[in-house]
């Protein structure tokens, strides 16, 4: 099933690639460590770790949005990245939320592609003085992510989310959920 997902991302995207795909299908935090062979790793999830997304409603053309990522990338921000990522990682072996929030920072994709949100930079700053692990773009877009480890901040953070896009006249529909570490289920 994965590799037929990752040939629709080819026909998204133009790249034949599994880090949507594997989550989406088998659930969790997944790393690609490798494309040859195919080797997706399952991360843990903290217990209390809580997921909010809110979907605005308009669209981004995947290709695109892929296209728009830089095609080199400096080696000091590389190593950085490397550093988030290794960071993020052993935040979640720890449930260490302050190593996860200090982690989360995209140097490459959330630039660029960020411009194609409207509002984004505002949701951004509204954000900052919340209980907030971390907010980001999930895939392309236009959904957007946050973290937290707190119920009542997840309920705040999504009407926040869903308020500055309703202030520039876009609708939005916003979900609140455990992060779980197994595949998904119709309900």
């Amino acid at each position: 099933l994965i590799f037929h997902g990752m040939a629709g991302e080819e026909v998204a995207s133009g790249s034949f690639h599994a880090d949507n795909i594997a989550p989406a299908i088998l659930g969790g935090i997944r790393l690609i460590r490798s494309y040859q062979p195919l080797e997706i790793l399952n991360l843990p999830i903290p217990k209390k770790l809580i997921c909010v997304v809110v979907l605005p409603d308009f669209s981004i053309n995947t290709y695109d949005a892929r296209n728009m990522l830089p095609k080199k990338v400096p080696l000091k921000s590389a190593v950085e990245q490397a550093g988030n990522l290794a960071g993020f990682t052993i935040a979640l072996y720890q449930e260490n939320y302050e190593l996860m929030k200090r982690s989360m920072v995209d140097l490459f994709a959330e630039p660029v592609r960020g411009k194609l949100i409207p509002g984004y930079e505002k949701i951004q700053y509204h954000l900052k003085d919340e209980e907030i692990i971390g907010c980001g773009i999930s895939g392309s877009g236009p959904a957007i992510f946050a973290l937290t480890n707190n119920m009542d901040a997840s309920k705040k953070i999504k009407a926040i989310i869903i308020d500055e896009f309703k202030k520039i006249g876009i609708d939005s529909i916003g979900y609140i959920s455990n992060v779980q570490n197994s595949p998904p289920k119709i309900v």
